[in-house]
């Protein structure tokens, strides 16, 4: 028997979190063939791809969605790379912590470690290209891992460490791919030109979002990352699922419809996963906060797991999620991320002169105790650097102006100013009589923000009661990039930080407003031509006895009209002595199939949809035709989206100068500042 495959890229998934198998979809409980014979089979596998929230086999969005997609994808970038390169090399200057990361690229790429900068002056050296300062020989104390300085060294080797270009290069071609990315997370989630075009848009117009990919500091970069891993993990989330669906319908089933294997079928390696995995490790090597996304992730991917066991009737779905699946999630997950994120630390490995290397040895000479006395010296130098960067990290205390509470970031109320020109240095270049100022402030785009706000209660309310796993994942990305952070009550931390779960914030802002307006499409389909097929083979069963007794009580025919009539419909009946109703409507096209029903099919059925829309389409082929179409908007709707989005690019465009630090009458300034705590 052929199985059949499934393409990640056009069988998306959407399905309830932790969805039970009995949820709006129940169980088939009549007999069935064990094996299922290949037509059954085919129908139960779409039954449990529906179950699972994913397409029917080898079905498509419609062309029209796809491109529709494509083109918003491709706006939302164009718009994300003109506001993020514009003018980059503006201001020519080391802003805001530039002046630890920037430095530190430029170190790393020269002479292979962060060495240390003498002098208060080595900034201003630094800006016309003398780079006397460096130590060549002395390592600076630097309390992140190397990845993230070594990106920005690319953008340095590129265009030269002269000049702000090379400088934000990296971070400002990260914030562009981080828009295309949400775009195209939106559209396998909701499959929806109009809320891809919500999320993409909000993405590409929020201030912070354009100032941290025009500074060169490590949080766009590991905002980044985590946001491809989260890409990843819905690939590998579809891909388990089509797999499951695929080895139950094609395997040995239960009257019931079930797997027989209590445990249900082994997946086996899971690819995306993997790479998920490679990619948090990546994002711990520039920035420590990404373990949290390790954790969360690897706590949803159980969850998806096991529900999705459960959604297909596996018995011991709780004992096969934790111990197999679990398991098998867990040795593909984190150890290629502890590998990655050793990778990260290459370079510290390979130069002598790193910070911390042959503190081991002088340690042991002067009768000293190591972390581990077993251990090679390297080892211990590496974990007593780790030691630390923790006490840094958590006893980091020290007041500052632009501090802020965790609680704070979601509604933008302090944020950060990266540079100021103040009228006395602006003198010369304003108009007789006039003050002027240029200013970058990382606040966001306030119609985003505050809307997401409400949004993100909408969220809150979808997961709990309707148990959408679209809204789950939103969720997932706030846990792991905002939450941990409410913790941080005494340690000096920044608003700017809320940048690395700002693609969560406008997943949250586009699903909102779908719900709101009522063209969030279902989170999962439900397709049923497997139940009609068994319902088929019910009422054959029933109605053969009915059938011989009628024989039996009336009277014979005369013979020679009856073989005239069967003369007359040979061809006709030929094939029926053969098959049952049941065999027979599995043969069939979709189309046929669904007009033979006693009952017509509701319009919003997809299988209604599908054999709709194409009359002689095969019941299961690999090239079934486009089908799927979207709830979209209606004229309100629409009207509102259109409004909204309004006037996200109204406040960018009115922002957009206080986000590029141009040159601005002090009036213009001081009206953005709409509260005491922005200035």
């Amino acid at each position: 028997m052929t199985s059949t495959s499934h393409d990640p890229e056009t069988a998306q998934a959407a399905t309830d979190f932790a969805e039970p198998a009995t949820a709006d979809t129940p169980r088939i409980d009549r007999p069935v063939t064990l094996p299922l014979t290949p037509e059954k089979a085919g129908l139960w596998h779409n039954e449990l791809r529906g179950r699972l929230g994913l397409l029917p086999s080898g079905a498509r969005i419609s062309q029209r969605v796809r491109k529709q997609g494509w083109v918003v994808t491709a706006v939302a970038t164009f718009i994300a790379f003109v506001t993020r390169f514009w003018n980059l090399n503006h201001p020519h200057s080391i802003v805001f912590d530039e002046t630890y990361y920037v430095k530190g690229a430029f170190s790393l790429l020269t002479q292979g470690f962060e060495g240390d900068w003498i002098g208060e002056d080595a900034n201003t050296r630094f800006l016309t290209g003398d780079y006397s300062s460096l130590s060549t020989t002395t390592a600076d104390y630097v309390v992140h891992p190397p990845l993230g300085k070594w990106l920005m060294a690319i953008g340095q080797a590129l265009f030269g460490s002269d000049n702000g270009v090379g400088w934000r290069f990296t971070t400002a071609i990260l914030g562009v791919a981080a828009v295309f990315l949400v775009a195209r997370i939106a559209m396998r989630m909701f499959r929806s030109p109009w809320i891809t075009a919500i999320a993409a848009g909000a993405m590409a117009l929020d201030g912070m979002g354009i100032v941290m990919s025009r500074t060169g500091i490590l949080d766009n970069i590991i905002a980044f990352f985590v946001l491809l891993a989260f890409y990843t993990m819905l690939l590998d989330r579809e891909q388990f699922r089509a797999r499951l669906a695929e080895r139950v319908a094609h395997g040995e089933l239960n009257p019931d419809g079930t797997p027989l294997n209590p445990w249900g079928p082994r997946i086996g390696v899971r690819p995306w996963l993997v790479l998920t995995g490679l990619i948090l490790g990546l994002a711990c090597g520039i920035k420590w906060s990404g373990i949290y996304a390790i954790a969360v992730i690897g706590i949803l991917v159980y969850v998806w797991s096991a529900s999705a066991r459960r959604a297909v009737g596996v018995k011991r779905w709780f004992a096969v999620g934790t111990l197999r699946d679990g398991i098998s999630a867990l040795f593909q997950l984190l150890p290629i991320s502890i590998v990655a994120y050793l990778g990260a630390w290459t370079s510290w490995f390979l130069n002598p002169n790193s910070y911390n290397r042959g503190w081991a040895a002088g340690t042991l000479s002067s009768g000293g105790v190591v972390p581990l006395p077993w251990a090679p010296n390297i080892v211990n130098d590496f974990v007593q650097y780790h030691k630390s960067m923790w006490d840094f990290h958590h006893g980091l205390a020290t007041p500052h102006d632009y501090q802020s509470e965790a609680w704070k970031w979601i509604f933008q109320l302090r944020p950060v100013s990266f540079f100021w020109n103040g009228t006395d240095a602006m003198a010369s270049q304003c108009p007789s009589g006039s003050e002027c100022v240029q200013a970058i402030t990382s606040v966001g785009n306030p119609i985003v923000w505050w809307l997401a706000v409400i949004a993100v209660v909408v969220v809150l309310w979808a997961a709990f009661r309707d148990l959408d796993w679209r809204a789950w994942a939103i969720l997932a990305g706030y846990a792991a990039m905002w939450l941990p952070w409410l913790t941080y009550t005494n340690r000096t931390i920044f608003q700017f930080y809320a940048v690395a779960f700002l693609p969560y914030v406008v997943l949250a802002l586009a699903y909102g407003l779908a719900y709101f307006l009522g063209f969030l499409s279902p989170a999962h389909a439900k397709p049923r031509a497997f139940a009609h097929v068994v319902e088929a083979e019910e009422e054959e069963q029933h109605a053969a006895p009915q059938a011989e007794d009628a024989e039996d009580e009336e009277p014979a025919a005369d013979e020679g009209a009856a073989a005239d009539e069967g003369a007359a419909a040979d061809e006709d009946t030929a094939a029926d002595e053969t098959s049952t109703p049941a065999e027979t409507a599995a043969s069939m096209t979709l189309a046929s199939f669904a007009s033979s029903l006693t009952e017509p099919l509701d319009p919003e059925d997809p299988v209604a949809k599908w054999a709709a829309s194409e009359a002689n389409a095969p019941t299961i082929r690999a090239e079934s035709p486009d089908w799927w179409q979207p709830t979209e908007p209606n004229k309100p709707g629409r009207f509102a989206v259109v409004a909204i989005m309004g006037l996200v690019v109204a406040a960018a465009c009115f922002w957009m100068p206080i986000w590029w630090g141009t040159t601005v009458s002090y009036n213009f300034w001081h009206i953005h500042m709409w509260m005491q705590s922005w200035i």
